[in-house]
């Protein structure tokens, strides 16, 4: 995946803020859109490069991902 925009994304840690949450899903579309990234393992493979503690070890355990790129 080549990215040609900077984009500052911070790290999600699953705090349930309602707002956040949704201005972060606003900015990850808008971001694709961009990019022109239509398709769906890749928009939803992107936010997992910027999650962290508890909430990336709940992706993993949900979608069977594991950081070294297997699975998926």
């Amino acid at each position: 995946m080549k990215l040609d925009v900077k984009f500052e994304l911070s790290i999600y840690d699953g705090e349930m803020n309602p707002e956040k949450l949704d201005f972060r899903i606003k900015q990850l579309e808008v971001y694709c859109h961009i990019q022109n990234i239509s398709d769906d393992k890749t928009k939803i493979q992107l936010p997992t490069l910027r999650m962290g503690g508890t909430t990336l070890i709940w992706w993993e355990s949900k979608t069977q991902i594991d950081v070294k790129g297997k699975g998926f």
